[in-house]
């Protein structure tokens, strides 16, 4: 028995950033082929701008090597949000 029902396998999921366009429509999907991860694209709450995001990373050095590679690329600001059990937050590194 003991830990029995944990759910430590889904406790954190990182999202990586890529940038922010008022007109998602116009997001060369290209860019990130063959990175990893989901495109999914999130309306910011200012209702202007859509956040262009690769989801459902649960590896951490993954999500940091699609982070790199944006960031030399086209995307100088990507950046990865951390999901802890619904809990969302910037990491840094």
């Amino acid at each position: 028995p003991g830990m029995a029902g944990s759910a430590s396998f889904a406790a954190k999921e990182y999202y990586v950033r890529v940038s922010a366009m008022e007109n998602a429509d116009n997001f060369n999907t290209r860019q990130v082929e063959g990175l990893g991860g989901r495109l999914e694209k999130w309306p910011l709450p200012d209702g202007k701008m859509t956040a262009i995001m690769l989801t459902g990373f649960t590896d951490l050095e993954e999500a940091k090597r699609v982070t790199d590679r944006l960031r030399a690329g086209a995307f100088p600001d990507a950046y990865i949000i951390q999901n802890e059990q619904g809990k969302m937050s910037r990491y840094r590194y």
